[in-house]
């Protein structure tokens, strides 16, 4: 097809559109900055906390080795216990 024949808002479309096996590039829009992941006070004061009551009971069982993850789990539970028992 002559491009002479054409009507001018016809060529302005034909010239304007994506260009045979060519694709449309798609914007993505600007990823913002994101502050990476840090614990907030409240988090590390009950870690602290945790690790405290943990250390006891350690201490309570005689200071013997390789129970460290129960003692922190028990630690823990009864932490978040007393702490959920206060919020309600």
């Amino acid at each position: 097809m002559d491009t002479q024949s054409l009507g001018t808002t016809e060529r302005t479309a034909r010239k304007s559109g994506p260009r045979e096996g060519m694709r449309p590039v798609r914007q993505e829009p600007p990823v913002a900055a994101v502050a990476p992941l840090t614990p907030s006070n409240g988090e590390e004061q009950l870690d602290t906390r945790i690790r405290s009551r943990a250390y006891e009971l350690y201490e309570q069982r005689g200071a013997q080795d390789g129970q460290a993850q129960d003692d922190w789990l028990q630690a823990e539970r009864e932490l978040l216990t007393k702490q959920s028992a206060a919020i309600r």
